[in-house]
């Protein structure tokens, strides 16, 4: 089932498979790529108090006791928060504090973690499409790490949907109003001043906008990475 959407694995893997805060073990899945479960902030950490943590002031505090949700992902144990934390905020605010890329480093409960972007395209720059699954976009950490956890989105392929999902598109906040899409990572293949956005109605959704814009509808859903 997860297989179908998978890549080649990186052999470098974290010495314990759920270390980090948050469930240890898998609810499904392997190393490779799993799902730990959902976990709540204040055994981890607020929106407010990680904007705070890195400087972010711009856009809209939304859902700051948003629980987390943990996932390891070719050897690499990442959090994102099950809905996102900030909104009406451009992709250029985040890059103007280092929220981008995931070079900027940060320790929460004792931990040390990369916090970034999630990748939402199988490549930078994306390809030019926009819509519910667009070709391009499947093989990205966004789809990866998401796909497997909607039980109802009529876009996802039935070969793939997960028969353990646990979760319908507006739990994770994927909604047609504010934060329904999420910044990530890639240029657009619209042009080179645009940046991809994931979601809105459907986990599937690949969307474009300038990076200049701050629609409401634009959130931060940031993806923090254990560094072992």
């Amino acid at each position: 089932m997860l297989e179908q959407l998978a890549v080649a694995s990186s052999k470098k893997k974290p010495a314990v498979i759920g270390a980090g805060p948050g469930p240890s073990q898998l609810k499904f899945g392997d190393g490779a790529r799993g799902f730990f479960g959902e976990f709540p902030s204040n055994e981890f950490i607020s929106g407010s108090a990680l904007a705070s943590l890195v400087g972010l002031t711009s856009g809209t505090l939304r859902n700051d006791a948003s629980s987390w949700l943990k996932f390891i992902l070719d050897g690499e144990i990442i959090y994102v928060p099950k809905l996102p934390i900030r909104y009406a905020l451009t992709w250029n605010q985040l890059n103007a504090v280092n929220l981008i890329n995931g070079s900027k480093e940060i320790s929460v409960q004792g931990f040390n973690l990369s916090i970034g972007l999630l990748k939402g395209a199988d490549a930078d720059p994306g390809v030019n499409g926009s819509g519910n699954y667009v070709d391009g976009s499947h093989h990205s950490e966004w789809s990866r790490l998401l796909y497997p956890l909607i039980k109802n989105d009529a876009d996802l392929p039935a070969g793939i949907v997960n028969p353990l999902a646990p979760y319908a598109n507006a739990d994770l906040g994927l909604t047609s109003s504010d934060a329904g899409r999420s910044w990530c990572q890639e240029v657009h293949g619209f042009g080179p001043t645009h940046r991809v956005l994931r979601g809105g109605s459907s986990v599937t959704g690949f969307w474009n906008s300038s990076a200049t814009s701050n629609s409401l509808a634009f959130g931060w859903r940031p993806r923090l990475g254990l560094i072992i």
